[in-house]
């Protein structure tokens, strides 16, 4: 988002409104929106840490799973 795309906006207030008012509105949706963002930018690393973070747990069983079946195979040529 380009920070400076509001500014033009409060130029826009003719007689009919305050300006200030105006201009109140709208630094208050701007940061409102800044807010959402960065709320939205939370979430994504948060869900991308959630995602590795489960990856990782199953690149882990995984790796055990293989070492338990290598064990298994050694086991079963020692008996024959």
């Amino acid at each position: 988002m380009d920070d400076i795309g509001f500014l033009p906006i409060l130029s826009l207030a003719g007689s009919q409104c305050s300006t200030s008012l105006l201009q109140d509105c709208l630094f208050n949706c701007f940061f409102q929106v800044l807010q959402w963002k960065a709320q939205q930018e939370e979430a994504a690393k948060l869900e991308a840490a959630v995602a590795a973070r489960r990856k990782e747990k199953k690149d882990e069983k995984e790796r055990l799973q293989k070492e338990q079946e290598m064990i298994r195979r050694a086991q079963e040529k020692e008996k024959v």
